[in-house]
């Protein structure tokens, strides 16, 4: 607005009668003059001061300075259109693997519903078990809503870049590891992690199959030299995709996977606190975000806040999960919307950590709604190591390897034929499906007949040799591979007359001294 200089003169001259009648009027008097020459500036103005005096509350009130019933209900931002608040469930514990104690004061969501003027209670927390069935092959958990529905999303269909937002101890970490879990043996899933923290850098999370390449991270120089070098790894992956596609003739993974004789797998980019090399982050996170949906490429992106991070790659994100934020400025840019108007429920006004943790406001598929993540049912490292275990007894029951073995009677070498079919796991447990369960349990249950050996000339039959698959080793138990592998059986859970019935051929000392490398391990 265009005011002349004598207009403003005389607007400051009735403002300073203002004040020497009345100070308060003053102040009104100068409000009206600020409103006239700049309204967008007197508007920031009062949104500042209003979420300073909110934190103010915030933090008297985490002290408990405030009274019990100023505590109880707390509604600093009013809709115009109604006024229902939005509170968390105080009845419920919270699901940590050492139960925490209920909180000494109910604890209120300060935001007004612009559809309905009733309370929301957020639901009790909830279990999950990644061998609980899953409405998809790659749908992973949210968490039960305000309305006590349990919530997932699909990487497969309509999660197809993701943003997670909060500020330090609201619970991302524990979300991506929910995600992780559910998909860690669903084998068209593989991830690459680049991990600003060093939280993924474990030798075990290293070892699984279904990584693209070992996490990479780490602190100083080096840290940044394994990002860059992950960063130009997945641009190599993106490019042998395309190639791939556009070799066949096909617009998409989907269309490839139907007839290609190696299917491809979903990839999962997870980018995770990444602070010293913002830029060629965010130059990847550009082209994956805006191209990479049809090679069958995914990303998830964790930060504190997104405020200051690039347009091209935000505003393309699909879906946007936000836990408690500091600042109220931070809500519209955390849940991808412009008008903070829109937003039915602010991640600013969550309870903050520590005092609650797991909960988040999603923005997904044009709807908004508040989660409260579930627990995991098992310690996360013993489900990778786990996995592990399985992936290598996989590859000892499916590779075909030469065990060269001495014979106790002899000098001559006996190794196994190649030329003999080795059984998958899937189909040992299969050929053991029709066996009497009475025998098994009783140790006589059938066997199938092991692959015949290099005879050895002019020689009887020598003794009955141990085996696992391809490995072979004379009863004594001092072949370091049988050993190896029947330790893997038994990290797997799998006992000597179930490893018997699988198709094993092994004595009772070797298990024994299996067992003992087992427990040192």
């Amino acid at each position: 607005m265009n005011v002349s200089g004598k207009t403003v003169f005389l607007m400051l001259f009735g403002i300073a009668v203002a004040f020497s009648v009345d100070p308060i009027a003053g102040m009104f008097a100068f409000l009206a003059l600020a409103a006239a020459t700049n309204r967008d500036a007197v508007v920031r103005a009062y949104h500042t001061l209003n979420d300073a005096a909110y934190r103010v509350e915030r933090q008297l009130e985490q002290r408990g300075l405030l009274p019990t019933a100023l505590r109880t209900v707390t509604t600093p931002s009013i809709n115009k259109e109604e006024a229902g608040v939005v509170t968390v469930d105080e009845t419920a514990d919270a699901p940590t693997a050492a139960d925490a104690s209920p909180a000494s004061s109910a604890v209120t969501t300060p935001h007004i519903n612009k559809r309905e003027a009733s309370v929301v209670t957020l639901p009790p927390p909830s279990l999950f078990s990644p061998t609980d069935p899953r409405p998809a092959w790659y749908a992973v958990p949210l968490g039960r809503d305000q309305t006590g529905s349990f919530r997932w999303i699909d990487f497969g269909k309509d999660a197809l870049h993701i943003g997670l937002y909060g500020t330090s101890g609201c619970g991302k970490d524990h979300l991506l590891r929910l995600w992780f879990a559910a998909l860690l043996n669903e084998p068209g899933a593989q991830w690459a992690i680049l991990d600003g923290k060093g939280d993924w850098l474990t030798p075990n999370l290293a070892r699984l199959p279904q990584m693209l390449f070992p996490p990479a991270g780490g602190y100083g120089d080096e840290g940044q030299r394994r990002i860059l070098d992950a960063i130009g790894a997945i641009n190599e992956e993106a490019k042998r995709r395309f190639g791939l596609l556009l070799g066949a003739g096909v617009r998409s993974v989907e269309e490839y996977n139907q007839t290609a004789p190696d299917p491809l797998p979903l990839l999962i980019v997870l980018a995770t606190d990444i602070i010293d090399v913002v830029d060629e982050t965010e130059r990847l996170l550009i082209a994956l975000v805006s191209k990479a949906r049809a090679l069958g490429i995914r990303v998830i992106v964790s930060m504190q806040t997104p405020t200051g991070k690039r347009l091209e790659w935000r505003m393309n994100l699909s879906t946007l999960i936000s836990g408690a934020l500091v600042d109220g400025s931070q809500d519209a840019p955390a849940l991808g919307v412009r008008d903070p108007k829109a937003l039915l429920y602010r991640p600013s006004q969550l309870p903050p950590p520590p005092g609650e943790r797991g909960l988040f406001v999603v923005r997904h598929n044009n709807e908004q709604f508040v989660v409260r993540t579930p627990a995991l049912v098992g310690d996360f490292d013993g489900l990778i190591n786990a996995r592990n275990d399985a992936a290598l007894l996989e590859t000892l029951l499916s590779s075909a390897v030469t065990t060269p073995r001495i014979n106790k009677r002899e000098a001559d070498v006996v190794t196994t034929d190649a030329q003999m079919p080795v059984p998958t796991l899937s189909d040992a447990r299969g050929r053991n499906e029709g066996a009497d369960l009475a025998s098994a349990s009783a140790g006589t249950a059938s066997v199938p007949s092991p692959s015949p050996s290099v005879p050895v000339p002019d020689r009887p039959e020598p003794a009955k040799i141990a085996q696992i698959g391809d490995f072979r080793g004379n009863g004594d138990g001092g072949d370091d591979a049988l050993l190896a592998a029947l330790a893997a059986l038994q990290r797997a859970g799998v006992s000597r007359e179930q490893a018997r019935a699988l198709g094993a051929r092994f004595r009772n000392s070797d298990w024994a001294r299996a067992a003992r490398l087992k427990s040192d391990d």
